[in-house]
């Protein structure tokens, strides 16, 4: 169920898993609540198009500007940070 909840993340991220995201796959990402701008470290799908139970994610560009068409996210898991893949480039 969708929680209402507003994350952002770069446009890095979206690129680097670009065909598991099409596929439909999930994927584990880092992503930051809005409201609280605390790290969130989920498996999640994430789609341009509306999923059922999914909230807003904010796509931002290199220079910190919003796109102007919010993606959407849909958390099935909450992850450990520290299972956080380190290699992975800063996606705020």
């Amino acid at each position: 169920m969708a929680t209402n909840r507003q994350y952002e993340m770069t446009r890095r991220f979206l690129d680097k898993y670009k065909s598991q995201i099409s596929a439909g796959e999930p994927v584990d990402i880092q992503m930051r609540d809005v409201d609280t701008f605390e790290a969130v470290t989920a498996r999640a799908l994430l789609s341009e198009e509306a999923l059922e139970g999914s909230d807003t994610l904010w796509i931002k560009d290199l220079q910190e500007n919003r796109l102007p068409k919010p993606w959407h996210v849909k958390v099935l898991e909450l992850l450990d940070d520290d299972r956080w893949v380190t290699s992975m480039p800063p996606i705020f």
